[in-house]
C-alpha cells in the first residue's frame, strides 16, 4: 500500500515536470531565436546548433532543420568546430528516430572533422555513439572496435592529464 501511494504521488507530478520542462525550453528557444536577429552571419552557426539542441527532445524535424542551417553556415564560413557539432547533432537526431544508417553517416562525417581539428574528447564521444549505433544494428564486432578506440583515447587523455598534474606538483620551484 505504501508503494502504491508513492507511485500515485510520482505519477501526479509527472505532468507538472513535463509542462515546466516545455516552458523552460520555450523560453530558451525564444531567447536564441531573438539573438539570431542581432548576430552576424559568422555567429549564426553556433546559434543554430544551440537551437538544434533545444529542439531535439521536443521536435526532431525542427531540430534537423536547424542542424542543417548550422551546417550550411559553418561550411560557408569554414567553422569546423560548429560543422562537427551540427553533424554530431544530425547523427543524434537520426539515432533517436531509429534511422541508423543516416545516424552513422553523420557521425562518421563528424568524427573526421573532429580528427582534423584535434578535438580528442569529441572524437571519443562520437566514436562511442557510433559504437552504440552498431550495437542497435546487432553489429557487435564493429561496436567493440569503436568502444576500444574510445577507451584508448580516454586512457591517453587521462595519462597526459595525470602526467601534467604530476609535473606541475613535483617539479622543482
Amino acid at each position: 500500500i505504501i508503494m502504491l501511494s508513492k507511485l500515485k504521488s510520482v505519477l501526479f507530478y509527472i505532468p507538472f515536470v513535463i509542462v515546466f520542462s516545455a516552458f523552460s525550453n520555450s523560453n530558451k528557444i525564444d531567447s536564441l531565436t531573438g539573438e539570431l536577429l542581432h548576430v552576424n552571419d559568422l555567429e549564426k552557426a553556433k546559434l543554430f546548433n544551440l537551437l538544434t539542441n533545444e529542439y531535439i527532445p521536443i521536435l526532431p524535424d525542427k531540430a534537423i532543420e536547424f542542424a542543417n542551417k548550422a551546417l550550411e553556415y559553418s561550411i560557408q564560413f569554414e567553422n569546423k568546430v560548429e560543422e562537427a557539432s551540427a553533424l554530431n547533432f544530425l547523427g543524434l537526431i537520426y539515432y533517436n528516430i531509429e534511422e541508423y544508417e543516416n545516424s552513422l553517416k553523420y557521425y562518421q562525417q563528424a568524427v573526421k572533422i573532429a580528427m582534423k581539428i584535434g578535438k580528442k574528447e569529441e572524437i571519443a564521444n562520437i566514436m562511442q555513439k557510433i559504437g552504440i549505433v552498431y550495437v542497435n544494428q546487432g553489429e557487435y564486432d564493429k561496436a567493440l572496435l569503436y568502444y576500444q578506440q574510445t577507451l584508448n583515447i580516454f586512457i591517453r587523455s587521462e595519462e597526459r592529464r595525470v602526467g601534467k598534474e604530476c609535473r606541475s606538483r613535483w617539479s622543482p620551484y
